[in-house]
């Protein structure tokens, strides 16, 4: 019974390009096209602050912050959206799945075109990175190697207040 829950993570690369080929997208397509997608190229969201499937309001937050481009097209008032816009947001889910920042995300998809992107996705996505320790660990040391410890230095004895001149003002 838990066998057919389980989620398909295998990536069928002629699916992903047939999608990434298409230019006919509504806003609610592109959402059920990334929502398909997800679970082969990114692994599971683990901030409770980010939404593993982008809703309308997320996408249009995108497009406003251009972390997605604008869409292709309206017809009759309808956003239009294609393949690039479906790979530019598996990827944007991926890297927030793997904790990093939108303004870093911003930074990459600015730098890549559409065949890196692709490409990128096309690569096995990373496990989430793990919180940064401040500092780096200390090693510990080997008994081999370990010097002998220094006598303590006892601190400069303080000159009484007496002993040391007065200036005149």
């Amino acid at each position: 019974m838990m066998e057919s829950a389980r989620v398909d993570r295998s990536l069928d690369e002629a699916h992903l390009r047939r999608q990434l080929a298409r230019e006919d997208l509504s806003l609610e397509g592109l959402i059920e096209a990334a929502d398909a997608l997800l679970p082969a190229v990114a692994p599971d969201q683990t901030r409770y602050k980010v939404r593993e499937r982008p809703d309308v309001r997320t996408i249009r937050y995108y497009v406003s912050q251009g972390l997605l481009p604008k869409p292709l097209g309206y017809d009759g008032g309808r956003a239009r959206y294609g393949g690039a816009h479906l790979a530019r947001l598996l990827l944007l889910k991926r890297r927030q799945a793997e904790h990093e920042t939108l303004s870093r995300i911003a930074r990459e998809l600015a730098a890549l075109d559409d065949a890196q992107v692709i490409e990128r996705l096309l690569d096995r996505p990373r496990q989430a990175r793990p919180r940064r320790v401040v500092g780096p660990l200390p090693s510990p040391p080997s008994p081999e190697s370990e010097p002998e410890p220094e006598p303590p230095v006892a601190p400069p004895a303080r000159a009484a207040a007496t002993d040391t001149p007065s200036r005149a003002r």
